[in-house]
């Protein structure tokens, strides 16, 4: 396994609209592609299974151009139709080795997967089992996706990043403030939505995240 790309990809802003428009899942992601993010994961959970595939398909089109990691969140089917960048599942979607044997029997066995995990444990059990990288939280509390357990914190991603050698993504909750205290605590990059999706600038939004990390990475020199 390989991190190559994720040190160029340390923003991954996840497109919820909550809504089922794709015009307006598209026109977010654009602003936040020309904002200069570079690593797009699509959730749209209340969007139908078509239009979802529709705002699929027209990321990966524009992936090439834009030099774009475009993942799909727990569906490897619309993976594989739009022949995404990669899928992340959660501990409740298909297992990772099942859905490798998806991918690889359309011929996408680069497809990169990455798994949620919260505790060493998880993040071990996914690095074991394949996984390109872990996202890690909730970190904070948050309001984007209800339901969520409690978050770990800055300590509980710590003992995460610790535990494995793959790259851990940060979630939840986490804003330009907190861009900082994420990376030193461990974690290989961070992925937002509350922050972009709620703002009523995404493309600033997305700016103020970029700006955060690339301090972050000066003052760590």
């Amino acid at each position: 396994m390989t991190d190559v790309g994720f040190d160029a990809r340390q923003l991954c802003v996840i497109i919820d609209t909550g809504a089922d428009d794709v015009k307006r899942s598209l026109s977010i992601a654009r602003t936040v592609i020309d904002a200069g993010c570079r690593w797009i994961q699509l959730r749209e959970k209340s969007m139908s299974d078509r239009n979802r595939l529709s705002v699929a398909e027209a990321l990966c089109d524009r992936a090439g151009v834009d030099d774009l990691w475009v993942f799909v969140n727990d569906r490897p089917d619309i993976a594989i139709l739009c022949r995404a960048t990669g899928l992340h599942i959660g501990q409740s979607d298909l297992p990772l080795a099942a859905a490798r044997r998806l991918l690889a029997a359309a011929g996408l066995q680069d497809t990169m997967i990455g798994v949620s995990a919260r505790t060493p444990q998880a993040a071990l059990a996914a690095q074991h089992d394949g996984a390109d990288y872990v996202g890690c939280g909730p970190i904070f509390k948050t309001t984007t996706k209800p339901g969520l357990p409690e978050p770990i914190g800055l300590s509980g991603l710590e003992a995460v990043a610790d535990a494995v050698r793959i790259p851990v993504i940060a979630i939840g909750g986490i804003t330009p403030g907190y861009v900082e205290s994420v990376l030193l605590a461990g974690a290989s990059g961070v992925a937002v939505c509350g922050w972009v999706m709620q703002s009523d600038d995404p493309g600033s939004a997305t700016e103020q995240l970029l700006g955060a990390i690339q301090r972050a990475k000066a003052r760590k020199r």
